[in-house]
């Protein structure tokens, strides 16, 4: 991505950033070896990527939000279809993951009202169910 900026501070010790983990392994006193393997923030033009994951499935949207947050993005969720627009209104994501069947408004009509806010967001459409057509 243009723009794109990884930083890793480190004192102390030797550092390898492999894509968007940082590994390390440090020494403390004599001998003293651990190895360490974080997430690094991803940034663009200073400010944390934030993505947001609307689905019903609780079970689902938190495994979305930990990978997400593991490579180093910051993330945000919503359960229903309402206050995932609502949050969108108001987090300004730029990337959306969003579940197609859920009970009340659908992900189909959730993209619709979405595009009226914002023609540009990103919107990744996911779902668990096998679908014939969209």
């Amino acid at each position: 991505q243009t723009g794109a900026r990884r930083e890793v501070w480190i004192q102390r010790g030797g550092a390898k950033l492999d894509s968007d983990l940082l590994s390390a392994v440090f020494q403390l006193g004599i001998g003293e070896r651990f190895p360490l393997r974080i997430g690094v923030r991803v940034e663009r033009d200073g400010f944390v990527l934030k993505r947001m994951v609307i689905d019903d499935e609780m079970a689902i949207r938190e495994s979305l939000k930990m990978t997400l947050e593991y490579a180093g993005y910051d993330c945000i969720g919503a359960a229903t279809g309402q206050e995932g627009l609502a949050l969108a209104e108001r987090e300004a994501p730029d990337l959306v993951l969003l579940d197609v069947k859920m009970p009340g408004m659908d992900g189909l009509e959730v993209l619709s009202r979405l595009r009226t806010t914002n023609d540009t967001l990103p919107v990744v459409i996911v779902s668990a169910h096998g679908l014939s057509r969209l």
